[in-house]
């Protein structure tokens, strides 16, 4: 492609396949998109590459991080998609390296933002995300976020737990009674989609004081917008 940005957003796309198909050149075809965007573009061309930066870059979690941190701050979008699925990507990433008190707050902030975006499915899937990252070291409240997922409060019809993908949380619902987790899922079928969003964000506050830090110390968006929920 000769026109920079179309070449940035093809870069970028093929950079998440070979991320996800773990083929070679994901991450310098990420930087690649990214610096086309930053020369020839404006704010928003520079959003999905950055996301694919984050999602390339798991096993830098410094770059990760900062590549994810960078989308959320940039982004004025009203779903916020790729900024948040940057900052579950590099929560997870931090999560996995031993940080957890550091991954916390960057999946309060993702979910706060999608959940004021009214962005329903993309918050499921980041409560997915968010349970599998805190597995290991909070399983009561991995559970209960997932359950919340599954109810129906937020979007009908999501299956996290039987998702392989979630390893961590799939391997925990395995070993768990289903009655007890049917039981979780009809406490939470009930609640307003508001009352879900606050459910999720405070669970995670509870699991920042039991590992000693602060849920709410996280990036922060170039600006917030009250969008009408769907």
């Amino acid at each position: 492609a000769t026109d920079p940005l179309l070449r940035s957003s093809m870069l970028g796309t093929l950079s998440v396949f070979e991320t996800a198909s773990g083929a070679p050149g994901a991450r310098t075809h990420a930087e690649e998109a990214l610096a086309l965007a930053r020369e020839h573009g404006g704010t928003l061309t520079q959003i999905m590459p950055l996301t694919a930066v984050a999602t390339a870059s798991k096993d830098d979690v410094p770059r990760c991080v900062a590549a994810a941190s960078e989308a959320l701050r940039l982004d004025r979008t009203v779903r916020r998609t790729f900024s948040g699925l940057a900052v579950v990507v590099a929560a997870q990433a931090t999560a996995a390296a031993g940080d957890l008190a550091s991954a916390v707050p960057l999946l309060r902030s993702s979910i706060s933002e999608m959940g004021r975006a009214g962005s329903r499915t993309w918050l499921g899937v980041t409560l997915g995300g968010t349970a599998d990252a805190i597995a290991d070291a909070a399983p009561d409240a991995a559970i209960e976020l997932a359950c919340l997922a599954e109810s129906g409060a937020i979007k009908g019809g999501l299956s996290i737990m039987e998702n392989a993908g979630y390893e961590q949380l799939h391997r925990l619902a395995a070993d768990k009674d289903p009655k007890e987790i049917v039981g979780i899922r009809a406490r939470y079928a009930d609640l307003s989609y508001d009352d879900a969003v606050e459910l999720a964000l405070t669970i995670l506050d509870d699991v920042a004081v039991r590992i000693g830090g602060s849920a709410s110390n996280a990036p922060q968006t170039a600006g917030a917008d009250d969008a009408a929920r769907s």
